[in-house]
């Protein structure tokens, strides 16, 4: 009878083990899952983070490459931006050394790799298409930045909306909240065989007067696009 007990006793604490083990794997599940939703996207807030201050940071290699490359006299019409990772031709004939090559240890110093595709949003309709996660080079006048002469500007689409609101907060832009809508028309491509700076007749900075003056910044673009990173690489 001794036994029976013990062997009645033993199961019982087994069972219970058991059941303590299911709960803390079911309560390590929810807060996995909730950390996972944190960033809102899909994307835990403290990766979100990082990616934000890694478009941060490219944008401003690329302005301070730009800087260096205009200082060892290179025209503001002679930048060749062609590479692996910028949309359709940035070449420019006008550039005939690998000085003015800004994906070129030689001239900008920048290597051409792609930001992480994590930072992005896979669900839009341009995710299949050739401007995914790739480097757009646009002239373009920003409002209150430089002179009314168009600037030369950065433009990466289908960024995770986590991402863009905390690039946004990361430069006092914004304090969370849904980046408000900024698209561009009348823009000039920086390629071919440039002799001056090209200028478009569109602005940045005319639909949300929290983006005057910024050097750069992160807003909706429409539904095909969505968020989108902008950051001046020459202001004029």
């Amino acid at each position: 009878m001794t036994d029976v007990k013990h062997r009645s006793g033993q199961s019982g604490n087994v069972l219970f083990l058991i059941l303590i083990a299911v709960a803390l794997f079911a309560a390590l599940s929810y807060a996995v899952t909730q950390s996972s939703r944190s960033g809102g996207e899909g994307i835990a807030k403290d990766k979100a983070k990082l990616y934000a201050a890694q478009f941060v940071q490219y944008g401003t290699s690329l302005e301070q490459a730009i800087m260096r490359m205009r200082l060892a006299k290179v025209p503001e019409h002679g930048f060749d931006m062609a590479s692996s990772v910028t949309h359709l031709s940035a070449a420019n004939a006008t550039c005939t050394t690998n000085l003015c090559k800004l994906f070129h240890i030689e001239g900008g110093g920048i290597s051409p790799d792609f930001l992480d595709d994590k930072a992005f949003d896979k669900s839009l309709p341009s995710a299949s298409g050739g401007v995914y996660r790739r480097n757009i080079f646009r002239t373009i006048s920003v409002v209150d930045v430089g002179s009314d002469l168009d600037e030369l500007v950065l433009i990466i689409h289908g960024l995770d909306k986590t991402v863009c609101t905390l690039i946004n907060k990361s430069l006092g832009i914004q304090d969370g909240g849904n980046p408000p809508t900024e698209g561009f028309t009348g823009y000039a491509g920086y390629h071919g065989t440039l002799t001056t700076f090209p200028e478009g007749t569109g602005e940045l900075g005319e639909q949300a007067a929290i983006f005057e003056g910024k050097q750069n910044f992160c807003a909706y673009f429409d539904a095909t696009y969505g968020y989108t990173y902008y950051h001046v690489l020459m202001s004029r």
